[in-house]
């Protein structure tokens, strides 16, 4: 499947390298963010390899400092790389992490999103 490149502003790279700095001073509260900002980066530039790595150790370091919310957030937005790309058998169990986090985390609206967004590729 053909995914259209995105221009990405020069205010969002001022802020990831911004964030990168912020995780060589605190690995532990901003490494998951820094990761995470990556991976969309590469993702939207159609780096997809390297940026499902950078999606994974998003997910991992989330999980590592227990930020349940960052954890299903970075899951989330790593299903939505594989769901660009048609991939939904690595999308569904990403959404599905997601979901899980969010019921931890207690977040209603965000639980519900991810239920309607499984159904729907499980449709499919």
């Amino acid at each position: 499947k053909k995914v259209k490149t995105i221009r990405i502003p020069e205010s969002t790279l001022s802020c990831l390298a911004v964030v990168q700095d912020a995780a060589k001073l605190s690995k532990w509260n901003f490494q998951n963010k820094a990761s995470l900002l990556l991976a969309e980066k590469l993702s939207f530039s159609q780096n997809n390899l390297d940026a499902e790595v950078q999606y994974a150790n998003a997910v991992k370091e989330a999980k590592s400092s227990s930020f349940v919310h960052e954890e299903g957030l970075a899951s989330e937005l790593a299903g939505a790389h594989y769901e660009r790309l048609g991939n939904i058998v690595k999308a569904l169990p990403l959404f599905q992490q997601a979901e899980n986090c969010y019921i931890v985390w207690g977040s209603i609206v965000k639980t519900r999103q991810m239920q309607e967004k499984i159904r729907s590729l499980q449709v499919l």
